[in-house]
């Protein structure tokens, strides 16, 4: 957390009703800047041991949000022989987006415009056991549950 310099966090591994672990991580930065800003799981992942099997983007729809869907970074890690789906994406100052480009491009707009460079990262994971769709399932029904209650902690 120190490298991380994140102001708010929380990681939490849940488990369903049918025993299945998912894991959530959010990491929160009430202002961002140079040397004080979101990590990307795309080099923090590596950091720790998992490689990329398959990368790509997935349109994920969202209760209740304007709008209804966002394309989020779905990855699939490999360390050895087991496989981790991987959902992420960044949120904050009323947009959910997928691109780390984006989200350098929005702080310096929303710092001119808003004066505001607050934000998050929201990261979900759980082991791929059978099919990847069956793990993107699980994840989603998951995000459906969490996904409104994050408004209260993450300013729009």
């Amino acid at each position: 957390m120190e490298i991380l310099q994140v102001d708010d966090y929380m990681m939490r591994n849940y488990r369903n009703s049918k025993g299945e672990i998912i894991g959530l991580y959010i990491g929160y930065f009430k202002s961002q800047r140079e040397g004080k800003g979101i990590h990307s799981p795309r080099q923090c992942l590596p950091g720790a041991g998992w490689v990329p099997v398959n990368v790509g983007i997935y349109n994920l729809k969202i209760p209740g949000h304007n709008p209804t869907n966002a394309e989020v970074n779905k990855y699939i890690m490999g360390k050895g022989l087991d496989r981790q789906l991987y959902l992420f994406w960044y949120q904050g100052r009323g947009r959910v987006y997928a691109s780390e480009y984006w989200n350098k491009i929005y702080l310096i707009w929303d710092g001119l415009t808003k004066k505001r460079t607050d934000g998050a990262l929201i990261r979900v994971n759980n082991p791929v056991t059978g099919s990847p769709e069956n793990a993107l399932q699980i994840q989603t029904e998951f995000i459906n549950l969490f996904f409104p209650l994050l408004k209260e902690y993450i300013p729009d």
